[in-house]
């Protein structure tokens, strides 16, 4: 189960690198994602706009194959959440579906939009916004670390897989994908050492997608007019 987890969160976060949505300008994802959490804590009808209103946000940026592992990663906390509060409802006099309902909607939505927040990043941006704050031998650590996030969950699912397929405990698989992770970071680390000591003489080069941007923007904009009005 944890490997088959690790890998839908695989799948959600670093697949479809390469999508044009991903140079929609971080304002606008931050502006998206906020909005999306207004309505979040307004309720059930908001939050079931804004879940499909990112699905079609999805299917547009091309970035399909992410969608069902997004849903399959959100449902966790959703059902973990919904089921408590059944028992809790049931203990209390009897359960009220539409509320469990509401639970589970309201935190799906909430869930996978901070996981398509996630995926939306671009290293890339995040580098230039570091260099422009002033910190520009921090500035490839962005980069960097979005290499070593993938390459460690492919760890956990091979290591989880191997140690399944002999039979040991789950502890070791945590164990060996730990060390490899450790591995692989000391060596990126190593072989990056001058860049990052030296930090970039100019930030790097990078164009924004004002297409997507302005999608985005109306997407939250939609969103906000509908919290208001409804």
């Amino acid at each position: 189960m944890l490997g088959w987890i690790a890998g839908k969160i695989y799948e959600a976060l670093f697949t479809n690198v390469e999508s044009d949505a991903k140079k929609t300008h971080i304002l606008a994802k931050i502006f998206f994602t906020a909005m999306v959490l207004v309505c979040v804590s307004l309720g059930f009808h908001q939050s079931l706009l804004a879940l499909a209103l990112m699905i079609a946000l999805m299917v547009f940026s091309r970035l399909t194959s992410t969608i069902i592992p997004s849903l399959i990663v959100s449902s966790i906390p959703a059902l973990w959440l919904s089921a408590s509060n059944a028992i809790l409802l049931y203990y209390n006099g009897g359960v009220d579906y539409h509320v469990v309902l509401g639970v589970f909607v309201r935190t799906l939505t909430a869930s996978m939009v901070i996981l398509f927040f996630i995926a939306m990043l671009n290293p890339y941006e995040l580098s230039r916004i570091v260099y422009k704050l002033g910190a520009r031998k921090s500035s490839l650590i962005p980069v960097m670390v979005w290499r070593l996030m993938p390459l460690a969950l492919r760890d956990v699912v091979e290591a989880y897989g191997i140690q399944k397929l002999k039979k040991q405990s789950l502890w070791k698989s945590i164990a060996i994908s730990t060390a490899s992770m450790l591995e692989k970071s000391d060596f990126i680390l190593e072989s990056n050492g001058l860049k990052l000591e030296a930090g970039l003489v100019e930030p790097l080069s990078y164009k924004y997608s004002w297409k997507h941007t302005i999608i985005y923007i109306v997407a939250a904009l939609i969103l906000a007019v509908f919290s208001l009005f409804y």
